[in-house]
């Protein structure tokens, strides 16, 4: 069988302990980019380990705006984006390769999270659905410098059947620190556009953990479900808490510029 002309498009940051599985799991690509940025650790070396890819290094420009500048490096025009810490399975690949593509509708795959190798079936986790595959030269992916997506006005979506395996978290540290830097990037890309406040900030990350925890169902997931409600108020307080930081900042310099 032909393989389909798809381009495969990764950004990767630090991501040496999942990246090897990842694109152990997308050899029957013949493309696939890799986009390094601002990487400390061996994901360049790993990148260019495979014979399939094609390695680029560059700026973060925020989730968005990065993805739509790594897919400019692929061949094809239909492109699959695929995260780090994501591993698609044979079956998947199949399906994948079986499809009879319309540019006019874009592929959504459903992920199957875990933390620190279980599987997690409450917390807002279980309905992960992503669109992936698409024909850029009818969509992208929106600016958002976090929670980006695909554009979908006026296009299908179509779910794929076949699921893939998503391995983001380790351990608590790596749920502090996606809280520490998507709360950064949410404060940056608002500041000056959006209210904040400290009660806001607080009341945001409160309900975001009831919200996690019991209508989402984190309660099934017993401890792992607790952590993970925790840590996701805690990104919540956090992004609206630095936003309230960075306004007050910014109110500050423009009083000091007027002098008043």
């Amino acid at each position: 069988m032909q393989l389909i002309p798809i381009s495969v498009v990764i950004i990767a940051r630090n991501a040496e302990t999942t990246l090897s599985v990842c694109l152990d799991s997308l050899v029957h690509f013949e493309e696939v980019v890799v986009y390094v940025n601002n990487s400390q650790d061996n994901t360049l070396e790993i990148a260019k380990s495979f014979s399939n890819t094609h390695v680029f290094e560059g700026d973060f420009l925020g989730f968005g705006a990065t993805k739509n500048h790594a897919t400019g490096f692929a061949s094809h025009d239909w492109v699959i984006t695929v995260d780090a810490d994501e591993v698609f399975t044979p079956a998947l690949v199949a399906e994948i390769r079986a499809l009879s593509l319309n540019s006019q509708i874009v592929y959504a795959i459903r992920r199957l999270n875990h933390y620190c190798d279980q599987l997690v079936r409450g917390c807002g986790w279980q309905n992960d659905a992503p669109v992936r595959l698409y024909n850029r030269l009818q969509t992208q992916y929106n600016n958002n410098n976090v929670h980006e997506a695909i554009i979908t006005k006026n296009m299908q979506v179509y779910r794929l059947v076949e699921p893939m395996y998503h391995y983001p978290f380790y351990g608590i540290d790596q749920l502090v620190e996606k809280a520490q830097y998507y709360s950064t990037l949410y404060a940056q890309g608002w500041a000056g556009k959006k209210e904040s406040s400290l009660s806001r900030a607080c009341l945001s990350g409160l309900a975001t953990f009831l919200k996690s925890y019991f209508i989402r169902y984190g309660i099934i997931d017993g401890k792992i479900g607790f952590v993970i409600s925790c840590c996701n108020g805690l990104g919540s307080f956090l992004k609206y808490l630095k936003l309230w930081e960075l306004n007050r900042k910014s109110i500050r310099l423009g009083n000091q510029e007027t002098g008043t």
